[in-house]
């Protein structure tokens, strides 16, 4: 309790990571993740100060991180791209307005996750289960998930 433990380095994902994903394929690809936690009874107060999981991917681009559960509000949100968003209109998820390249997953890239326990918010405890299931999602289009974090999608 009142620790924050992380895997991998933020400021040196390339070689200190928790884990690595590439794209084997031969197109280039949208990417998503959602963490799933297993059980959510003990989640109060829409997770304001509770323990949380922080996930942040890395890529050529940049990166982002979110929260699991999210802490301020009653959702959650999948992690995008490492540019912050990556959800793909349905049929055209590479000629909207504003999508570089940078929010392809072309083959050959690399992202790197850095994952991270915390447990010092004011509201955090020990019955605070932060166990889940973790969902990669690389696609041709994609889109934004959110759920209750009261009643998460089934896997």
């Amino acid at each position: 309790m009142d620790a924050v433990t992380t895997i991998g380095d933020p400021d040196n994902p390339q070689t200190n990571h928790a884990f690595k994903i590439i794209h084997q394929g031969t197109q280039p690809v949208l990417f998503k993740m959602n963490y799933y936690i297993t059980n959510t009874g003990w989640i109060q107060n829409n997770g304001n100060g509770q323990s949380h999981m922080t996930f942040e991917v890395f890529g050529d681009g940049g990166s982002t991180a979110e929260n699991y559960p999210h802490q301020s509000y009653n959702n959650d949100f999948s992690l995008g791209q490492p540019n912050g968003s990556g959800f793909g209109e349905s049929g055209t998820p590479y000629s909207a307005p504003n999508r570089g390249d940078g929010y392809r997953f072309n083959p050959g890239d690399e992202y790197y996750m850095v994952m991270s326990v915390n447990t010092t918010g004011s509201n955090a405890s020990k019955n605070d289960d932060l166990s889940g299931t973790a969902v990669l999602e690389p696609a041709t289009s994609t889109s934004q998930d959110k759920w209750d974090p009261k009643n998460p999608p089934s896997l």
